[in-house]
This record gives C-alpha cells, sequence and structure tokens, in this order.
C-alpha cells in the first residue's frame, strides 16, 4: 500500500527522481507544449522518410512474417477466439463469483491472458522494420528528453532532436521506465484509501487541460466507478475491488443494453403490443438483426423454434408438413384448446 502512495504523490505532484550514476534527476511529466513538439517531430520524420528504402510497410511486413511461418492465419485466429474468450471468462466469473466456480474460472483467465500475451509478442516481433514503429519510438524518446532536468532544474537534453545522444537517453530511459506508473497501478490507486481522501474536493486538479496523463486516467477510472457504485444493478464490492469481475459487470451491462436497444427497434418494426399474440414474425436485414429478434423468446419460446428447427431437418429439403403438425406447436394448440373449455 505505502508503495501506491508513492505512486499517487508522483501523479499528483507531476514529476518524480532517479538517480543516474550517483546524480539525481528530476522527471515531469510532458507538458501540452512537449506534446505538440513531438508530434510536430512525429509528422515531419513520416514525411520525410516516406521513400526511405530501409524501413517497410505492414504489408511487406506481414509477407515476412508469413513466409518464414513466424506469424500465420492459424495464429491470428487463436489470437482473436483467446480475445473473445478472454471476454466471456470475465463475465462468467461476475456471474458466478460467490459460487465454487469461480476458482476455475479464475484459473482459466490467467491461461487465456499468458496466451493472449505470448502471440501478441509474437505477431508484433518485427514491427521495428516499420516505418510506423520507428517514427513513434523517435517521437516517444523526444518527448521523454525533454523532461528530464538535473539538479538545478536545467533541461539535459537539447530541444533540437538532430542533437540527442540516444546512447546517453538510454540509459535514463531504463530508469524512467521503472518509475512509471503502470495501468493496474492506477486501477489499484483509485481503489486506495488514500486517493478517495481527495476525492471529496470538488476540484482535484484543477483545469483539464493541463492535467497529465495519469491525473487523467486517475480521474476516468474514478469516474467509472463511481457509476458502478451508483448503478441500479450495482455490484456488491468484492466484485467491485476484483479488476476482472468488475470488468465482467460492465460487459454484462454492455451486452444487456445492446439485446435492449435491438429488442426496442425490433419491435417498433411491427408497432404492436406482442403480448397479444403466439407468435410474431420479423423480417431482418442481417446476422445481428436475427440474433436480436432470437434473443425476444423467452426459453420456452427458444425451446419451441429449437423443436421446429429440429423437424425441418429431419425433414429435408423436399419434405412437407402442415404447420399445425409440427410437434411443438401441436402441443401449444391443445393447451390453449384446454383453457378454453
Amino acid at each position: 500500500m505505502k508503495n501506491l502512495d508513492l505512486k499517487l504523490y508522483q501523479i499528483l505532484t507531476g514529476y518524480y527522481y532517479i538517480t543516474i550514476k550517483g546524480k539525481q534527476y528530476k522527471i515531469v511529466y510532458p507538458s501540452t507544449e512537449v506534446k505538440y513538439r513531438s508530434e510536430e517531430l512525429y509528422c515531419s520524420i513520416l514525411e520525410d522518410a516516406k521513400y526511405e528504402l530501409s524501413y517497410i510497410s505492414q504489408t511487406e511486413l506481414n509477407n515476412i512474417l508469413s513466409t518464414n511461418k513466424i506469424w500465420l492465419p492459424e495464429m491470428q485466429k487463436e489470437l482473436d477466439h483467446s480475445t473473445k474468450q478472454l471476454e466471456e471468462y470475465k463475465i462468467k466469473l461476475y456471474q458466478n463469483y460467490f459460487l465454487e466456480l469461480k476458482k476455475d474460472i479464475k484459473l482459466a483467465l490467467s491461461e487465456i491472458k499468458k496466451n493472449i500475451s505470448r502471440l501478441t509478442v509474437i505477431k508484433h516481433s518485427l514491427d521495428y522494420l516499420t516505418l510506423e514503429t520507428y517514427t513513434i519510438s523517435s517521437k516517444n524518446q523526444y518527448a521523454i528528453s525533454q523532461c528530464i532536468y538535473d539538479s538545478e532544474d536545467n533541461p539535459v537534453f537539447d530541444k533540437d532532436y538532430n542533437k540527442l545522444d540516444l546512447n546517453i537517453l538510454g540509459k535514463f530511459l531504463i530508469e524512467i521506465n521503472y518509475k512509471q506508473v503502470t495501468a493496474q497501478q492506477i486501477r489499484d490507486i483509485v481503489k486506495s484509501d488514500t486517493w478517495k481522501s481527495y476525492t471529496c474536493q470538488a476540484n482535484i486538479f484543477g483545469p483539464s487541460v493541463e492535467l497529465n496523463d495519469d491525473q487523467r486516467n486517475l480521474l476516468s477510472l474514478e469516474k467509472m466507478y463511481q457509476n458502478a457504485r451508483e448503478h441500479p444493478d450495482c455490484p456488491d464490492d468484492k466484485i467491485v475491488n476484483d479488476d476482472d469481475a468488475l470488468d465482467g459487470w460492465f460487459m454484462f451491462q454492455r451486452d444487456k443494453a445492446k439485446k435492449q436497444k435491438k429488442k426496442n427497434e425490433a419491435l417498433n418494426k411491427i408497432g404492436g403490443n406482442v403480448d397479444k399474440h403466439d407468435n410474431v414474425y420479423i423480417m431482418t436485414s442481417n446476422v445481428e438483426e436475427h440474433n436480436a429478434v432470437l434473443d425476444m423468446n423467452d426459453n420456452v419460446g427458444k425451446t419451441t423454434l429449437k423443436n421446429i428447427q429440429e423437424t425441418a431437418d429431419k425433414l429435408g429439403p423436399d419434405g412437407e408438413i402442415l404447420w399445425q403438425d409440427i410437434p411443438a406447436v401441436r402441443q401449444d394448440i391443445m393447451y390453449n384448446k384446454d383453457k378454453t373449455k
């Protein structure tokens, strides 16, 4: 927790210190001006080097990866599948958080994350060969160089990118990377008591345009947690404090809202009250709409549809059967007859 407090104060002050060969240096968060100059450099390098043959295009890189069997289509499919699985298991974790199944889901999530990380490293292993990656790297290096000051608050590196000694800068980058706040640490800070003691203030940081990146991230996450706590279906505190489970809760609410929106759109098409009808048919134009209409059915309706599909599959494309002779429909007719007696 003390380490989190240190990181929080680093974010609040907007600077921190590193030590290189016994000398202390001050690292400030990049100002808007520094970001502007860095973007100028990015555009300039990209323009000047667009015909440079030393770098390859993304298409050429993809061919190299494929030819050398470094990154193959089946690996991309595996990555896509794992990414989808990650979302599904986070939702499962939220739904089963207080059940014994939680342990197995947690274990599965860990393996899925490892697989995604492994595949992502392979996929981007040769990105350094592209002009885009080189340009982004140059922009970031320049931005960091403009944030380094000595013990007397004098800038260590020149404003001119061409005068930068990248070898010397590299020694600073190692220490700076070590001291930077991670995304996980920011999430942990937002849940800490020390941060909560600051959120009672109406305006913690002042004008938003002057915020550094970590301050903005803190406020964004604070808003996210606040939205969760104020939601009508607010999750249990244990879920709120579990990052994966809370992600699952947000995804569950997102999917729920999407389904409701599609349902409303489908109902608007028929412009009536479906409760008065046993079966209502809606023409759809795509798979997403089709699935949305299917989701409007309750479990009984879905069972009926499955029964109808199974009957049609047994008959084959040339089979003929009257609607009322389909078992599920016939059962429904008999049930309604009995109700009217």
